[in-house]
């Protein structure tokens, strides 16, 4: 059945705990939101049941915060494939701290047709993601092909089948952009904003959009930002920060309007700086993860 609308990629925003607290982070991982755990019941899949009469997706990612540490992210991958079976594609985002623990549960995954896009946020990590990729790679049938992409000076290794169908990524991401705000005890001031026209004309992630308990936004800045607000004072921003722009298709709105914008800046787009040149990521350090699941 052909569906009203088709997305390139959608991402599946499942949780605010991380293995890891990078300053810059743009999912704000850093900051321990509360309640960060969502799982796939109740109203949201009220919401995702409406999404999937709605619309077709070419690429669905599963991010965090740090998907592999979720406790119920088979739940998640497998609603999600019953939902859209016709995706082309679906991808977890990982950090990679978590992969060479679990490489049973991975290797299902790829059999499963999931692959991985790994995040390596230092020199060392991004050596220890490889070495446990290639023992992985000598106990499957046929020993993936590999190539090499450098993008801004940073590096990506691609791995397939050798029906070209992709297995993982790993990519080198250790330089960030400068953080975008300064965080209190009660409360976040965000530094002088910028054009939004102008960042989002040079933003990577134009085509992004995201999914938080059934609700859609364009960007991952503009779907965690109101829920920093829940947890904290947000200051500086002149009200953007109050918007919450993500579309509830159970409250109805003008869906072909909002699905015409996609491609068109906000006013969170302001929140952003992708003119300041990029700058080594502080020394992320590991901690401890604590889910904090909603209530039922």
């Amino acid at each position: 059945m052909t569906k009203a609308y088709r997305l390139p990629e959608l991402s599946f925003y499942i949780t605010d705990s991380c293995s890891m607290t990078c300053t810059g982070c743009i999912t704000y991982n850093e900051l321990a939101l509360k309640d960060g755990v969502m799982t796939p019941q109740g109203l949201a899949l009220e919401r995702m049941a409406t999404w999937a009469r709605l619309i077709d997706i070419e690429h669905i990612y599963v991010i965090g915060g740090e998907p592999l540490s979720h406790p119920e992210l088979t739940a998640w991958t497998d609603y999600i494939q019953r939902t859209w079976p016709t995706a082309l594609r679906y991808t977890i985002v990982t950090n990679g701290e978590l992969l060479p623990s679990m490489s049973s549960r991975a290797q299902e995954y790829l059999e499963q047709g999931w692959d991985f896009e790994v995040s390596s946020h230092s020199p060392e990590a991004y050596e220890t993601v490889q070495a446990w990729w290639q023992a992985m790679a000598q106990s499957m049938e046929q020993l993936p092909h590999r190539a090499l992409v450098e993008d801004q000076g940073e590096e990506t290794q691609y791995f397939a089948d050798h029906q070209g169908r992709p297995l993982i990524q790993i990519g080198q991401r250790w330089n960030f952009y400068p953080r975008r705000y300064t965080t209190h005890e009660d409360h976040i001031a965000w530094r002088p904003m910028t054009n939004p026209g102008l960042q989002h004309s040079l933003c990577s992630g134009r085509d992004c959009t995201h999914l938080v308990n059934g609700v859609m936004y364009r960007c991952p800045v503009q779907a965690v930002v109101p829920r920093l607000a829940q947890q904290y004072r947000i200051e500086g921003t002149n009200g953007v920060a109050e918007q919450d722009l993500g579309f509830d298709p159970l409250k109805g709105g003008n869906l072909s309007a909002w699905m015409r914008d996609l491609d068109r800046p906000t006013s969170q787009c302001s929140l952003c700086d992708w003119q300041q040149k990029r700058i080594p990521l502080e020394d992320p350090y590991s901690k401890k993860i604590k889910i904090v699941r909603q209530p039922r």
